[in-house]
């Protein structure tokens, strides 16, 4: 029989899925989560609430997030073996803010012990190229983030992304280990109430503090070399991006505003 897990899941006091445009299959597969709580339907149900185009953006985040949020004591434990590893970072992927950090773990247990040359991949960069719906350097900087504030059961209601600007800091050489300890305690309390701009602008004081200035790009060649790559990139985005492309997007924003504000 298969095991049950989590705590009970109540859903429907978060959003009634019969009162949504969701198909009928999505309904059927969504109250059978709901009654079985089994790791086998509940992929089955949110597979089909990603994929239901008759669910608004909004709905579809909502019920995704419910998902994951109630059943969270699946997704605590981290698997042993290469192939629940590697399946479950790909069903995590893409799922919530703090999904990225539970996909991250499993990602992590897959680099640290190579596990990837299973499938025949050289690197751990292939084996994401390959096997992931997330850019690799998305996949990078959440493996950092659990590594370096060394995460363990991610809090649900804070917003890790906001930890990722502040990851030249903690990997630094150049910031003393007694100063990262507190760095690490400093920032896991300012995702709580700061918003990411004022986090960058604190992490942009302490650059300053700890880090040598970066020689920068000058000269008009450069620039003009920047300008006509960023014309070719605003042609290839994409005019209606899905919600994986959308995450896509975020990360690369976030990068972006990182580099603007030093």
């Amino acid at each position: 029989m298969p095991k049950k897990f989590g705590r009970p899941a109540n859903l429907d006091r978060k959003i009634d899925i019969d009162e949504t445009p969701a198909s009928q299959k999505t309904k059927n597969a969504v109250h059978q989560a709901l009654e079985t709580q089994t790791a086998e339907t509940i992929q089955t149900a949110i597979e089909a609430v990603r994929q239901d185009k008759n669910l608004p953006e909004k709905t579809r985040e909502e019920l995704l997030e419910a998902f994951v949020v109630d059943f969270q004591d699946l997704f605590n434990k981290i698997p042993d073996d290469y192939a629940s590893l590697k399946q479950e970072a790909k069903f995590l992927a893409g799922l919530h803010n703090a999904s990225f950090v539970l996909m991250a773990k499993r990602l992590r247990k897959i680099q640290d012990e190579k596990l990837y040359q299973q499938d025949g991949y050289i690197s751990f960069q292939d084996f994401v190229a390959g096997e992931m719906k997330v850019v690799y350097q998305t996949a990078k900087n959440y493996v950092d983030v659990v590594t370096y504030f060394r995460l363990e059961i991610p809090d649900f209601s804070l917003e890790y992304s906001k930890l990722i600007t502040t990851l030249p800091l903690m990997k630094s050489d150049e910031v003393p280990e007694f100063e990262k300890d507190n760095l690490r305690r400093r920032f896991l309390d300012d995702i709580q109430v700061k918003s990411q701009r004022e986090i960058i602008q604190e992490v942009d004081a302490l650059k300053k503090k700890y880090l040598k200035p970066r020689k920068t790009s000058t000269g008009k060649e450069g620039t003009v070399k920047l300008e006509k790559l960023i014309r070719n990139f605003r042609h290839s985005l994409p005019q209606a991006p899905n919600e994986q492309e959308k995450a896509i997007l975020r990360e690369l924003s976030q990068y972006i505003s990182t580099l603007v504000s030093e």
